[in-house]
Order: C-alpha cells, then sequence, then structure tokens
C-alpha cells in the first residue's frame, strides 16, 4: 500500500523513556556545563595569555612556532604575535562550543532538553581549550632563556603533558557534571500510520546533503587526497601516517554522502548511495518515533556520521528528519525529505513489533 503523511502529533507509550527531570536541577545541569565547557576554558586561556606575557623577557624573538617532520623548528613568530594568536584560537574554541550549548532546547520533538550528550559537549570542549592552551604554553616554555630558537629540540614532551592534560580535564569535567536527563514531550511523538490488521506498509526515501555540506565534503577529499600524493611523493618523516590519515578521511567523507532510507516491518535501514556501511534499527528496539527539525550543530555536534554518549546520527544538513527512541533510552536521529509518512510507517511497525511481543509472552 501507499502511505499517506499524518502530520498529526499524539502520544504514544513512553514506558521506557526516562521522567522529566524538575527545571531546577535542569537549571543546576546547564549551569555546569556553562562552567565546564565555557568558564573554566576562558579562564585556563588568560592564565597561558597572562604567562606568555610574563615570559617574553625571557624569551628569544622570533621564538618557533612549528616544527617539521624531522623535529627541529621550522615556522617563528614574534612573542607577542603568538600570543595572539593563542588567544584568538582560545577564545574561538571556546566560543564555538558556548553556541552549542546555549542553542535552545527542550521544545524540539524527540529530542531530550538536557542528556548526556549536552554533558560530553561540555567536557569535549573543555578538553580541546586545555590541550591547544597547555601545547601552546608548553612550546613556549622550552623556549625560556633560550638565545636562538632555531636550536630549541623536540617537543615531544610538551605534546604529551597536552594530551595527558587534556584527557584529565575531559574527565574531571564530566564527573563534576550532574547525571541529568529530561525526555522529550510524549505530545511531540508520531502517530502510528494506520493499517489493518494484515496490511504492510513500506517507506522509501533518501537523505542528501545539501549542496554547502556537497562543497565542503568534495574539497576535504581534494585536499586530503593531495595530501596523500604529496606525502608518497616526497617521503619525508611520517609521511605514511598522513598518508593514511588522508585515505581515511577521504573515504569516510566518500562512503557516507549519502545514504538511501527503507522503513517497513522489519524497522528503519539507512544504506549509503555505495552500499557501505549500513544502519539498522529494529522496529522491536523502538521505544518512541518523531519526525523534528533536526539541528546537526546543536543536537549532534556537526555534520556527516555524528556520535557522542546516548546518541547516534546522520545528520546531512539542517531540516526534516526521524528521531527514534530505543528502549535502552539511546537516540537515533536521520536527515530525510518527507520526514512525517517516514516517522509514521516507523511508528506504526514499532506498535506492531511491540503488540507481536506482547502476544507471544
Amino acid at each position: 500500500m501507499t502511505p499517506h503523511p499524518t502530520g498529526v502529533p499524539g502520544s504514544s507509550s513512553a514506558s521506557g523513556a526516562m521522567s522529566d527531570a524538575p527545571s531546577s536541577d535542569v537549571a543546576r545541569a546547564r549551569r555546569a556545563a556553562l562552567w565546564v565547557g565555557v568558564w573554566a576554558p576562558l579562564i585556563v586561556v588568560a592564565l597561558g595569555v597572562l604567562l606568555q606575557v610574563l615570559w617574553i623577557p625571557r624569551l628569544p624573538d622570533p621564538i618557533a612556532t612549528h616544527w617539521s617532520g624531522s623535529g627541529g623548528p621550522d615556522g617563528f613568530s614574534s612573542p607577542w604575535g603568538n600570543i595572539l594568536f593563542f588567544a584568538i584560537t582560545g577564545i574561538g574554541m571556546t566560543l564555538i562550543f558556548a553556541v552549542i550549548l546555549l542553542i535552545p532546547r527542550g521544545r524540539r520533538p524527540g529530542f531530550p532538553a538536557w542528556s548526556s550528550a549536552s554533558r560530553f559537549l561540555a567536557a569535549f570542549g573543555a578538553a580541546t581549550v586545555v590541550f591547544i592552551s597547555v601545547l601552546i604554553v608548553g612550546l613556549v616554555q622550552i623556549q625560556l632563556d633560550v638565545a636562538d630558537a632555531r636550536t630549541v629540540g623536540t617537543v615531544a614532551g610538551p605534546m604529551v603533558v597536552a594530551v595527558l592534560t587534556a584527557a584529565a580535564a575531559g574527565v574531571l569535567g564530566w564527573f563534576v557534571q550532574p547525571k541529568v536527563t529530561v525526555a522529550a514531550p510524549a505530545s511531540g511523538d508520531s502517530v502510528p500510520l494506520p493499517l489493518s490488521e494484515h496490511e504492510r506498509a513500506v517507506w522509501i526515501g533518501r537523505s542528501l546533503p545539501n549542496a554547502g555540506y556537497r562543497w565542503f565534503a568534495g574539497i576535504m577529499v581534494v585536499l586530503m587526497l593531495a595530501l596523500c600524493l604529496g606525502s608518497l611523493v616526497g617521503q619525508f618523516a611520517g609521511w605514511w601516517v598522513l598518508a593514511l590519515v588522508g585515505a581515511l578521511v577521504s573515504a569516510l567523507i566518500i562512503t557516507t554522502i549519502g545514504f538511501r532510507v527503507r522503513i517497513d516491518a522489519a524497522g528503519l535501514e539507512a544504506r549509503s548511495v555505495l552500499g557501505w556501511p549500513v544502519v539498522r534499527v529494529r522496529a522491536a528496539d523502538i521505544d518512541r518515533v518523531a519526525a523534528a527539525e533536526i539541528n546537526p550543530l546543536g543536537e549532534f555536534g556537526g555534520w556527516g556520521f555524528r556520535w557522542m554518549p546516548g546518541r547516534f546520527g546522520i545528520v546531512l544538513r539542517t531540516g526534516p528528519g526521524i528521531v527514534v527512541t530505543r528502549r535502552s533510552g539511546s537516540i537515533f536521529g536521520i536527515t530525510v525529505d518527507d520526514a512525517e509518512t517516514g516517522a509514521a510507517v516507523l511508528a506504526a511497525a514499532a506498535r506492531s513489533a511491540r503488540t507481536g511481543s506482547e502476544g507471544t509472552r
């Protein structure tokens, strides 16, 4: 049969969904996230700027700012120029995470108002800024009282310290935030497509990026392939690592540039236009389904194949999509055209699977 869109919001069983937390808990979680992901990183950046300003009398001019694959410095800047670059980078990265954390939540069908994903973004933001800060400040610190920056040796020490400090900051940032989850309201769930006992419905759709993402993906593939080619031809120190990274990134972009989506009694299947990868969500595992406007940055932290704790998505553009809450509480989202019809068919499949499993008990 050919399904017709319902487009009418309704309520469905939400026995597997987490209960709403008091608004005071949500406010407390948001405050903690902003401290972890915004205010604390800004303090770290400010301390990094202060240290470098105090060290200026003890630094060579210019200082080394970049090291080649062979270990020696090959890029230089004035101490003040390095401080300006550090401040812009640190503040800019912090503001990006601030925008993500401050995107309004709570009125979007299918998505929790607050969850472990928000908690993860704040902790990840803190780790990112701490890594940048410790690394840049560490690279300056090893040049204290050095007459010529060209004589500075390996940067392995600052790199290791930066990685370990960032990891510690991320873990600490995760655990100092309260564990708060506010489930999406049931009123946003899709109404299952009306089907008789012997009727079955199949919905076919596509998940494709907009023109901007296609241009970005194309440019990235060209740059990555150029990196592979340059690495193979130059064969400088560590060339095989760059070639491998370039090849992997290119393959990931190409294989996830578009998906064919099929929804039937078995559930949802999203298959790459190249045949792989394939993502499946079984109807029996589904608790709730909603058609929603998906904001890639706000809900998944970016575009493409996206993962964060308790959430996975194929989000190739901003716009309509299907949001599935599994019985485990995890969320799967995919951007598609005609999301209302697809969500209604999937909700019907989930209801049928749920009814069938209850009838076999």
